[in-house]
């Protein structure tokens, strides 16, 4: 039992690692944002023509929108990348609803 549990530890530990490499992406009104797998967000790109409005809240109100959609996917991301690793540890129809 102990041996299965470590190969699940390890196995947690190798989907992290994957996740650090993988990313998504969201942009929508000259802002783009960039998320690794892990929800950390790696990147913030503002096209200058949205800044020259000098509209701040306006921007402000489109980074929320923007980062919150890509920390979305990214969870989507992670989700799923979680889910290969814990359906191999179960049994065949094992499921707890809300576990994963």
């Amino acid at each position: 039992m102990f041996d299965v549990l470590m190969k699940a530890q390890q196995a947690m530990l190798d989907t992290q690692k994957k996740l650090d490499g993988m990313t998504v992406q969201h942009q929508a009104n000259g802002v783009s944002v960039t998320v690794t797998g892990n929800r950390k967000i790696t990147s913030i790109t503002i096209d200058p023509a949205t800044i020259e409005d000098g509209d701040t809240e306006q921007l402000e109100e489109v980074l929320l929108s923007v980062l919150n959609r890509a920390l979305e996917k990214a969870e989507t991301l992670n989700n799923t990348e979680t889910q290969k690793v814990t359906s191999n540890m179960l049994p065949p129809g094992f499921n707890i609803p809300g576990l994963f």
